[in-house]
């Protein structure tokens, strides 16, 4: 926490605001206000992974203020793509001591708190340190905010703290009911306050495979025909939070490099917990296309004829001649060829006791 002497010279500088020409717009007659210095003392942003937030492209900057009776609000956008429709408020009573100190999450704009009309609002409708959660804001609310999913635990997309010296100063020039506002980076605050958690840690994990390779069907053969889309990523689960524990599977290396915070997934033959004995599905519904036994379709190696004879290819014509006949036994995968002598004819001479003679098997 800061020292009470740091907070005392904040009061007397512009401080955590930079420091800027440009004067606020109080809408209840036309007259332009620069900010008092002793309003601000402390202030201080946190970008989260949905903010978008680029350190030296987006600003964080003070939009409104406005005031209901004794109460004041303090609405800060940012520039950043993912804080769009959202801002960080404040609020503060007339009366407050010094440094009250107050940490907030982002919350929907709407139309802004500060824009709705005032005169609907009492200050015992608002309390110190807490945003109303009123009727008339949730109808405001623009359509092209999209809001998580039910599945994945919600995170601020950014969220802050302020500190705040005396509302006296600013309640001479900012009468109940009225509001001073800013142009976009106007009163804008100082970069250095704003700390970004944008690759800094990862909040959930997600469980994907891709498709495995997949066979081709020969040429001249039908393709291969499965029961299931092919070429997708097959999603084993979603949102992962807690503390998980990462162990290598089949043919499978983790790495973890503690310098340049990473882990590492990769791929190498018998690590991890080595060969499979059996193939591993991807989903549940993975069956091998009809006609094979393999998940991917391609033919095992003892069921493949590579070569006859020292002949191969990807297609084996097998024809036969006189004296042998082919059998084709496609159920069971099985070519059977039979020197049957079919279509031969075989003549000879038989000679008995000398005598000479003749037996014709034809």
């Amino acid at each position: 926490m800061a020292k009470p002497g740091f907070y005392n010279d904040n009061r007397n500088r512009a401080y955590p605001i930079v420091f800027c020409p440009e004067k606020m717009l109080l809408n209840c007659d036309g007259t332009l206000h620069d900010l008092p210095d002793d309003v601000f003392v402390d202030f201080g942003a946190l970008m989260g992974l949905d903010s978008e937030y680029v350190e030296a492209s987006h600003i964080v900057y003070l939009a409104n203020i406005c005031r209901i009776e004794d109460v004041f609000i303090f609405e800060f956008r940012s520039t950043a793509p993912g804080t769009f429709g959202r801002s960080l408020f404040f609020t503060r009573n007339l009366e407050d001591e010094l440094y009250v100190t107050e940490d907030v999450e982002d919350a929907e704009e709407a139309t802004s708190l500060c824009s709705l009309s005032l005169s609907s609002f009492s200050s015992d409708d608002l309390v110190a340190g807490s945003i109303p959660s009123l009727p008339s804001l949730s109808s405001s609310i623009s359509s092209e905010i999209s809001l998580a999913s039910d599945d994945c635990p919600e995170e601020p997309v950014w969220s802050g703290y302020l500190v705040t010296g005396t509302m006296a100063t600013l309640a001479t020039i900012l009468p109940s009911g009225c509001t001073l506002s800013a142009g976009t980076g106007d009163v804008q605050v100082e970069p250095a306050l704003i700390r970004s958690l944008i690759g800094h840690y990862a909040r959930t994990l997600n469980l994907a495979n891709d498709d495995r390779t997949r066979a081709d069907a020969p040429d001249g053969c039908d393709p291969l025909v499965y029961e299931f889309a092919t070429g997708e990523t097959y999603i084993q689960a979603e949102c992962l939070v807690g503390q998980p524990r990462l162990k290598a599977g089949y043919n499978a290396t983790i790495f973890q490099d503690d310098l340049e915070n990473s882990i590492t997934i990769g791929a190498g033959v018998g690590a991890g917990e080595g060969e499979p004995c059996e193939e591993v599905p991807l989903f549940d519904e993975e069956v091998p296309p009809a006609g094979r036994t393999t998940l991917d379709g391609a033919e095992r190696c003892n069921d493949t004829v590579r070569s006859i004879n020292g002949v191969g290819g990807r297609i084996l014509n097998l024809q036969t001649g006189i004296g042998a006949s082919q059998i084709n036994l496609p159920d069971l995968h099985k070519i059977v060829i039979d020197v049957d002598m079919s279509g031969l004819a075989t003549c000879f001479d038989e000679q008995t006791d000398g005598a000479s003679g003749s037996f014709d098997s034809c």
